[in-house]
C-alpha cells in the first residue's frame, strides 16, 4: 500500500508522517488485494477567526476502476482530525466491498436458477 501525504500550509514532520501510515496501516485487511495507493492531503486553515484549524482528506481509488472514495474532517488538531478521518474512509471501503460482494452473490444466484431450469 503506497500512501502518498501531500501537506498545505504546513511542514510534514517525520512524526505526522508515521503517524499517517499507522493510521492507514490498519486499513490494509479491508482492501483489495491489489496494490492500492492512498492519498492524504493535510492542511492547515489560516482565515479562521477561532483558532487553527487543520483539515485532513483522504481519497482512496479502487483499482482498475474510476470510482474514488473520498472522507475529509475538519478539527482544532491535526491529529485528531486524521482520527475522525479515518473511520470515515474505512466505512465507505467496507460498504463497497459489501456491494460487490452483493453483486457476485446475486450473480450466482441468477446463474443457479438458469441452469436449475435446463435440468428439469
Amino acid at each position: 500500500m503506497a500512501v502518498n501525504i501531500k501537506t498545505t500550509n504546513m511542514q510534514l514532520t517525520e512524526a505526522l508522517r508515521n503517524y499517517v501510515e499507522d493510521k492507514l496501516s490498519n486499513l490494509e485487511r479491508h482492501l483489495p488485494n491489489a496494490p492500492t495507493n492512498i492519498d492524504v492531503e493535510l492542511d492547515h486553515q489560516t482565515r479562521h477567526n477561532s483558532g487553527p484549524i487543520f483539515r485532513c482528506e483522504i481519497m482512496y481509488a479502487f483499482p482498475r476502476e474510476k470510482h474514488v472514495l473520498r472522507a475529509e474532517s475538519t478539527e482544532t488538531d491535526m491529529y485528531a482530525a486524521i482520527d475522525t478521518c479515518v473511520p470515515k474512509i474505512k466505512l465507505q471501503i467496507d460498504q463497497e466491498s459489501d456491494k460487490r460482494e452483493t453483486a457476485v452473490k446475486r450473480g450466482g444466484r441468477k446463474l443457479k436458477e438458469m441452469l436449475r431450469g435446463f435440468w428439469e
